[in-house]
Order: structure tokens, then sequence, then C-alpha cells
């Protein structure tokens, strides 16, 4: 599942329940920049009186059980994903149908094979204010919404748990570590203003490097090629170590050594700079310009990414 929340994007998207490590900081960004386009930057959403989970519950897996039984009762390809810990908390949609939506908190969620396909248009026509969802093109918000109301279950608190855990800390720090390395090459290339990621605080915020609002399309584009923000070879590198330290349990080891994360990078204006409940001026009937400018540079900045997982399968993608 992707998401925005932690670690968690490019692909708050992918949504995502413990996504692979290698493709986590391209799925946080992603989140962010999405989250920024709701129509009123409300406050995140509860449904009614629905009751949410709190983090560090004991009962995530059993309010994750009672969504999952729910939403296959209901006809969706719902399955279980596991969180930092190795606890199924987590549940998204196989991705052999592309899925898409938004929880009871207003968290974007999905699956791989969703936000790859369905993402760009699904997030700019929901403004985030209520629950939807969408399966392989078909609007499933009823079923979605009954189920979420039953079970009281919370994307973000399967996060909360683990926020302050070692092994989130040391993801944290690598994903500086590399969002910094990279920030230094802008400074060193026409873009001095560049802001340095920080450490995260608390679970509302993400590490990015924070390029000038004003950048330009084309400044951008060069800097891209002055300082790449994605290495294929990497990646597959950080995958081949990820598989040999976990086998067949993604949420069992700690961050191998020898993994290099993608940078992570955004802009320095609201909704654009990974904290999760920050918002862009402007609605949909008077969009913020800077805003819209900004999402369509954000989708230059993860085009070398984007292009490299669409060429692999979802089982290369997606943990087991």
């Amino acid at each position: 599942m992707r998401v925005r929340p932690s670690p968690l994007p490019d692909d708050h998207v992918t949504v995502v329940p413990q996504p692979r490590l290698v493709a986590a900081s391209v799925v946080l960004a992603a989140v962010v920049a999405l989250a920024g386009c709701t129509a009123d930057g409300p406050t995140l959403p509860h449904v009614g009186d629905t009751p949410i989970v709190s983090p560090g519950s004991d009962d995530l897996v059993a309010v994750a059980k009672k969504l999952h039984d729910c939403l296959t009762d209901a006809g969706l390809p719902a399955i279980y994903e596991n969180d930092e810990d190795g606890r199924p908390t987590r549940v998204t949609m196989d991705d052999s149908v592309p899925a898409v939506g938004i929880d009871a908190e207003g968290m974007p969620f999905g699956n791989q094979t969703g936000f790859e396909s369905k993402a760009d248009q699904f997030f700019t026509t929901h403004d985030g204010t209520k629950p939807a969802l969408e399966v392989n093109g078909v609007d499933k918000t009823e079923p979605w919404t009954t189920c979420l109301d039953q079970s009281g279950y919370s994307l973000m608190a399967t996060f909360n748990t683990s926020a302050n855990s070692a092994a989130n800390q040391e993801y944290w720090r690598l994903l500086v570590e590399s969002s910094n390395q990279w920030a230094g090459c802008a400074r060193q290339h026409g873009f001095p203003q560049t802001k340095d990621a920080v450490m995260p605080t608390d679970d509302q915020s993400s590490p990015m490097a924070l390029l000038p609002a004003s950048i330009t399309e084309p400044q951008l584009r060069q800097l891209l090629i002055d300082c790449p923000n994605f290495d294929a070879e990497q990646e597959k590198k950080n995958e081949e170590l990820y598989q040999q330290a976990t086998g067949s349990d993604p949420g069992a080891a700690a961050i191998p050594d020898g993994v290099v994360l993608t940078p992570s990078i955004g802009f320095d204006y609201p909704g654009f700079r990974g904290n999760f409940n920050e918002y862009p001026v402007g609605t949909d009937q008077s969009p913020d310009p800077t805003a819209v400018r900004l999402m369509d540079l954000m989708n230059i900045l993860y085009e070398a990414a984007n292009e490299y997982y669409s060429k692999l399968g979802p089982a290369e993608v997606t943990p087991g």
C-alpha cells in the first residue's frame, strides 16, 4: 500500500503501509504533494463519530482484521500488509487492480498499481474532506465508508505506533543524509536558497530538502541534469540488499548496510515541504496558481523514479 505519513511516498499516497524501503522516500514526497492539493486545506476530518484507534493501541491488528473482513465481504480485493513492527495492521488492495482513496482521517491511500495509474486524476477530483475509494475505475466509496465506520480503522495510527522506533529513526537519518547531499549539489548549481532536510520531531512531518518556490520548469530540468535525484543502479542494489536481509518478512529486519535512499525533495511553500498538516491556499473555484505550478514541478522531480518503477512488475516493487 502507498501513503504519505511516516515510514512511510512521491507516491499524504501509497498510501502505503510498508512500502518497499527503496521506494519509501518517493512515496513520502508524493503524498505530501498530493495532500497539498486538497480543495480548501481543511483539518484532517473524521467520519461522523467513528472511534479512531489511538496510537499505540494493542487493538490495531484486530481493527485491521475488521476492516479487511468487511471489505472482502463486500467483494473488494483487500489484503494485509505489515507495519514496521512486522504486524499485519495495514490493509490495502491486491495489486491486480488499481485502487486509490482517502481514509476516515483524510489520509491518502492506495496500492502500487493505483498510484501509478490513478493518483493524479483521483486526487485532483477529491478534496480530502471525506472518505472515498476507487477500485479498478469503479467508485467503491459506499462500502469503504461503511467498513471504516464499523472498524474504526486509522491508517495514521499504524504509523504512529512505530514513529519513534530505532528503525524509523535510522530511516529518517539516512533520508536526511541523502537529501542534504542533493541539496548541497543544488546550492552549488545556481540555487543557494535550497534548504537542508531536518530530522522530524513528531509524526506530522518528514524530512525534505526544499528548493525555492520561484524555480521554473527549465531551471528544474537543468538542475536534475546537474544533480540527478534518482539512481536506478543504486535502487536496484537497495532492493537486492533489502531482499537479502529480510527474506520473506519485509518487516523483520533493520535497514541493511549499503542502502542509500533516494533524496526527498520538495519546495519551500505550504503543502510542499513535508508537513502533513499544511496545505496551500486556494479552492477548486480559485486555485492557488503557485501550488498548481509546483505540483507540475513535483511530477518532474519524480519522473525518473516513476519510469523506473513502472517497468517493474508488482511483485518486484510490493513487499511480500
